[in-house]
């Protein structure tokens, strides 16, 4: 709501019905009549209140497009004189007739407003009223981008935090953090891609995906019992507005029709109420019992703790048992934090245990602030605790003032350019000071409290305290992150997004790739190596040329590739992949911290190998006289797959090349000439490039039989990848906004007392990377994937298959709607419009990972998974471990494994694989380092996590922040602002019923919103639709946020943008 002082009461939807309106702060109508006031002051009640709206909507209509002046003062009234009655001038009409005249006098309107309460993402008060359960449920949606970076030919990882994988009979919780209720839902099914929900409090809503924390997979089995709501549903083939309309209509099933859902519903969570009564005394335990390190626990793990052991022959707690769980832990953000909002079953929902020294710490620095702000009684003495908060916030008051000497705050979510070359010098910090550094570390930085916790006064009143933020919008942890900027507890360019998504066991330094020899200071000494397991099992490649292909700069060199001759027309294609799991033990530290890591980082400016230390990289990157783990397929002319093979090798004859240099051979494309040219930068370029690791060879140095070769690869290659296309494979895979990153003329120190000294600021560079839908390289290297995934499927060997949760009923719908809504834009060049990309995300699933093989729709496989990276990635080296266990078994009995025999327990099996293979042989796979039961329990869950923050740090978070770290240094500051275009095309991709208006920017496809008090009388909210184009200048940017608010300055089309 909007509210001032001097104005009206007028809420945003009023607000947007004016088209006079064009920013919030505009004038607006003076109060009620002098009756209204009047009346006011007589009726208190309820029913009053109600009364006087109506009578302020007949005497001021707010669609009057004059402001109206000040009533002037009534005469006093006489005690002998009464009020007039409202209805004293009309006949008196029966209420429920006045309402229906009413309706039909205001018919509901589309206008797209605003919500009434926090924006996503921001602040909420858990305090306030809850406006009305009409499900403002989570309305957030990831934007398009972020679903388009998720196509990666060689590495797909599901990187959003919603879930589109529900089915009809789920139940899920669909409580935002901001309510006081828990509300549940159960899935209805999907419709035209949109997934369709019915709560325990009678509504319906749809969403293309949600977030949730707790999902019950088959809570309702029989789909009679969902047919009759099915049957009432509003539509089933509307698109996405006209669904909006819809529920803000509250149409959809009736509660008569839903009342034994409604009733199920309930009782689930009767039942977890009576199971949280009865544990009550140790469940208000749980963090005392949980809260040793800091780590990340299953729902399903913390429940064996919290709990009494199962009944004989009950293999699992009861839903209802973990709902009680789950609830009692997200009551406590101070000691967890739900970490995975993509609806994973219940048992698998992953928790952030706090460690105790961080609960104790939040307590302590609450203490002090509650003392600062504390009256102290008359002639008493400050508490010690205030007299230190005050102290502190005198220190950081005093590094604030001399960081803006040379750096000029902003509410941009980061701190101005280096206007010197000299370091400025941070406090020394207290002990106390620390404390309550480390807090706000957590609150800013790390982001480990929800949006609704009550522990945002803290931060709040620290900043408060400095009194250094009154320019600042609101005093949230967006302003927190640039006061630890200003006073060096972090550095002005650092990542917000690589220590919000940081998980326990991984390292995080806050001085990155700028602490020179950090690396081969925390490597791991050589001793970690043992013996290679497979020596005698490996094949001497000589006489066969294997190719490397890749970038100048890049340093892991994990796979390569080579062809035999198999004849009848028939050809042997090798993938050859680095070895490094035939020397590291599964069980080893660099194993486990490698398995913290999940994978190598690369974003710019942060890189940190996934094996840390140049030991490994001299062992295992593919070199003449190197061990590797072949990966052979036998294909057809046609690129059909005749038969597959793994081998351990050792390599001995090795080309470098590039991407370019082979395509010169090969007369493929060049994979750069398909990538737009645009670029954009901030800064000093670096004098120098970095050293190349390898001598590159070039087409000309190539012999007659290599050069055959190559080409020969290319034809294949493009064959294999005609045979995917049929499948339904991805096509082409636009190139994405990439930024590079030189610190050379960074320079950074640390502090005894944990503080940075910081000068210059880091370069930074635009542009466009990516696929250009040349086959060779990804075609082969998912070739190899399939082959491992089908080596291993054949002796039922569980490894972390990349599966999509397509439903087969949507397969038909997803392989038409793919070939002929989103594929067409993608070859055109074109981001396919958000709804399309999330119609296609809803409609083909989620990538997922599990230990039994499943089709993957956006590769064109019947099964897959990732083999060819172990260096770099630990999913890798797994399958790497399982497979050279499984063939060191073959070599010691002198037999195939085939046919494959099941987990050595026997007994658990992913739920998601279940009725997916036959029933399992009762011989054992004992020798394998992982079983399924394993894998299922312990390992994916976690790997599922660690990948995907890893993956969206350096594909999606990290490189915005380091994109919009230059335009702000541009636009708000002025640097390489002659480059920058003073006005942008912003093109509309979603339209939404209370929302503001999402589109994408004609620079590097950046995302933006327009706001209801944005739109410059230029057009209404109501009549902009998807696909429109306007001409916009920027309004606000916000590193920390990721979010860029434009203003309209006029309509445009696509012929005049062109122009």
């Amino acid at each position: 709501m909007l509210r001032s002082s001097s104005h009206a009461y007028v809420c945003w939807r009023c607000l947007c019905r004016r088209k006079d309106v064009t920013a919030p702060s505009m004038q607006l109508g003076r109060g009620l009549a002098t009756t209204v006031i009047a009346s006011a002051a007589v009726s208190r009640t309820r029913r009053g209140f109600q009364h006087l709206a109506r009578l302020q909507e007949e005497q001021h209509p707010v669609e009057s497009t004059t402001p109206t002046a000040p009533a002037p003062p009534p005469p006093p009234l006489s005690p002998s004189q009464s009020l007039p009655s409202p209805f004293s001038s009309r006949a008196w009409t029966p209420t429920r007739d006045r309402l229906r005249l009413w309706d039909a006098e205001n018919p509901p309107y589309a206008e797209p407003t605003l919500l009434d309460g926090a924006p996503p993402g921001a602040v909420l008060n858990p305090l306030a009223q809850i406006s009305d359960l009409d499900l403002e449920v989570d309305t957030f949606e990831e934007p398009a981008d972020l679903i388009l970076s998720q196509l990666d030919p060689d590495d797909p990882v599901s990187l959003d935090s919603t879930t589109s994988s529900l089915s009809a009979g789920d139940l899920l919780e669909v409580s935002d953090d901001s309510w006081r209720i828990r509300l549940l839902a159960v899935c209805l099914g999907t419709f035209n891609g949109h997934n369709h929900f019915y709560t325990n409090s009678g509504k319906w809503f749809t969403r293309h995906a949600i977030r949730t924390n707790f999902v019950v997979k088959n809570f309702i089995a029989d789909p009679a019992e969902l047919q009759p709501l099915i049957d009432a549903l509003p539509s089933k083939a509307a698109d996405g507005q006209v669904l909006d309309l819809l529920q803000g209509l509250k149409a959809g099933p009736s509660r008569d029709i839903g009342a034994g859902l409604m009733q199920k519903m309930n009782r689930f969570q009767s039942v977890a109420r009576l199971v949280h009564h009865r544990h009550a005394k140790t469940l208000t335990r749980a963090a005392e019992i949980l809260g040793h390190p800091e780590r990340l626990m299953t729902l399903s793990d913390i429940s064996n703790v919290l709990l009494p052991p199962r009944p004989e022959g009950a293999p699992h707690h009861t839903p209802e048992s973990l709902y009680a769980i789950h609830t009692i832990l997200s009551l406590d953000d101070a000691s967890f934090r739900p970490m995975d909002q993509s609806g994973r079953p219940h048992r698998s929902s992953l928790y952030l245990i706090v460690a105790p020294d961080d609960i104790v710490n939040t307590k302590v620095v609450e203490r002090m602030a509650r003392d600062f702000c504390s009256t102290p009684a008359p002639n008493a003495e400050p508490t010690a605790y205030a007299v230190k908060f005050r102290q502190f916030a005198d220190t950081a008051r005093t590094a604030i003032d001399a960081s803006r000497d040379d750096r000029e705050w902003s509410r941009c979510g980061m701190i101005g350019p280096s206007k010197r070359l000299s370091m400025t010098d941070p406090p020394a910090w207290t002990t106390s000071d620390r404390r309550i550094l480390k807090f706000m570390h957590r609150w800013a930085v790390s982001e480990r409290f929800s949006r609704a916790s009550r522990f945002h006064w803290i931060g709040a009143t620290v900043l408060r305290a400095t009194g250094r933020y009154d320019e600042a919008e609101s005093l949230d942890p967006s302003t927190g992150w640039t006061f630890l900027q200003e006073i060096g507890w972090i550095t002005p360019w650092d990542i917000h997004a690589r220590h919000k998504l940081r998980l326990p066991g991984a390292p995080l330094y806050r001085r990155g790739s700028v602490e020179k020899g950090e690396d081969e200071s925390r490597a791991a000494p050589p001793e970690e190596l043992g013996p290679d397991r497979l020596a005698p099992l490996r094949r001497d490649f000589a006489g066969i040329t294997v190719y490397c292909i890749d970038s100048e700069s890049a340093e892991d060199i994990d796979d390569g590739v080579s062809i035999e001759e198999a004849g009848n027309g028939e050809y042997w294609i090798h993938v050859h992949v680095a070895d490094p799991a035939s020397r590291i033990a599964p069980e080893s530290e660099v194993a486990k911290m490698a398995s913290y890591r999940a994978q190598t980082a690369y974003l710019a400016g942060y890189h940190e190998l996934m094996l840390e230390g140049g030991v490994y990289r001299d062992t295992f990157s593919l070199a003449p006289d190197r061990p590797s783990l072949t990966f052979s397929a036998r294909l057809t002319e046609a690129g059909d797959l005749v038969d597959h093979t793994v081998t351990p090798g050792v390599l001995r004859d090795v080309v470098y090349m590039t991407p370019e240099s082979v395509s010169a051979v090969t007369g493929n494309p060049d994979p750069t000439s398909l990538i737009p040219q645009e670029s954009f930068q901030v800064g000093t370029p670096p004098s120098t490039s970095g050293p190349v690791s390898r001598k590159m060879t070039q087409p000309e140095e190539l012999s007659e039989k290599q050069r055959q070769e190559l080409q020969t690869l290319a034809k294949l290659a493009k064959a294999v990848h005609e045979v995917r296309l049929q499948k339904g494979c991805v096509p082409f895979y636009l190139p994405r906004p990439v930024a590079a990153v030189s610190l050379q003329d960074v320079e950074m120190q640390g502090t005894p007392t944990g503080g940075l000294r910081c000068s210059g600021d880091p370069y930074i560079r635009i542009s466009y990377s990516g696929s250009s839908g040349d086959p060779l390289v990804s075609s082969v290297m998912q070739l190899a994937g399939h082959v491992a995934a089908r080596w291993c499927a054949d002796r039922n060997i569980p490894i972390p298959y990349r599966i999509q949760r397509t439903d087969e009923k949507n397969l038909e719908a997803v392989r038409a709607f793919a070939r002929d809504v989103v594929y067409p834009q993608l070859a055109a060049g074109r981001v396919p419009a958000i709804k399309h990309m999330q119609t296609l995300q809803t409609l083909s699933g989620p990538y997922d990972i599990a230990t039994s093989p499943l089709p993957n729709f956006s590769m064109g496989m019947d099964m897959y998974t990732k083999a060819t990276s172990p260096l770099r990635r630990y999913s890798d080296m797994l399958v790497h471990w399982q497979i050279e266990a499984a063939l060191l078994e073959e070599h010691r009995t002198g037999r195939s494994l085939k046919p494959a025999t099941n987990n050595k327990d026997n007994t658990t099996q992913d739920p998601a694989d279940q009725g997916k293979l036959e029933p399992p042989s009762k011989s054992s796979l004992d020798f394998l380092p992982f079983s399924r039961s394993e894998l299922v329990k312990d390992v994916i869950p976690q790997l599922r996590i660690r990948e995907r923050h890893r993956k969206r740090v350096d594909n999606y978070d990290g490189t915005s922040e380091w994109i919009l770290q230059a335009l702000v240094r541009a636009w708000r500051f002025g640097q390489g602002a002659e480059h920058l275009p003073s006005t942008f095309t912003f093109t509309v991709g979603e339209v939404k019923p209370r929302q503001p208006i999402r589109g994408t920017l004609n620079w590097f496809d950046r995302s933006a919103v327009i706001e209801a008090g944005s739109m410059g009388g230029v057009v209404s909210m109501a009549d902009v639709k998807a696909g429109d184009m306007f001409k916009v200048e920027l309004d606000d940017v916000n590193v920390y946020t990721q979010k860029i608010k434009v203003k309209v300055l006029e309509k445009v089309t696509e012929d005049t943008v062109s122009v």
